[in-house]
């Protein structure tokens, strides 16, 4: 990630659904690499955004109309603060999902088709935290070029 070039901002707000969901994370992406970020850092940040948001889509807008998602991301120097909201249902227990990791020791085929999205949040993200507040969902995190081009 670019060093010293201050603190930059991406602020968006989109409509809960997929084809909204894809374009955000080109704009997000063209706004990271205008910043200078490596494409290697663009693709990590990419993946983690995606899932996210695609899990917003898919379960906290799953039960009715989709709602605003709202996406603010601070870069500075070799990091990201983001912090995401949504006004849909809340997180099971109001806490995040564990990182379970699946039984690897089984045929190709057997693996299951879902469930990592969460897996790979918990590797590549720091300080990850989810609150309640109201009816809507704050989710905030940190990614870094230390630990994003590490994870596994």
């Amino acid at each position: 990630m670019p060093e010293d070039l201050g603190m930059q901002h991406i602020n968006l707000t989109l409509p809960g659904n997929a084809l909204a969901v894809r374009s955000a994370l080109e704009t997000i992406l063209e706004q990271l690499k205008a910043f200078g970020f490596s494409g290697e850092n663009c693709s990590v940040t990419e993946l983690v955004m995606a899932e996210v948001m695609n899990n917003i889509v898919e379960h906290a807008y799953a039960n009715g109309d989709p709602g605003p998602i709202l996406i603010s991301i601070s870069a500075n120097g070799s990091h990201l603060a983001i912090e995401i909201i949504d006004h849909g249902d809340p997180m099971p227990r109001y806490s995040l999902p564990q990182a379970t990791l699946t039984n690897l020791d089984c045929p190709l085929d057997d693996l299951p088709e879902g469930g990592w999205g969460w897996l790979i949040i918990h590797e590549i993200a720091e300080d990850l935290v989810y609150s309640r507040i109201g009816a809507k969902n704050h989710l905030s995190f940190q990614l870094s070029s230390k630990r994003a081009l590490k994870a596994p």
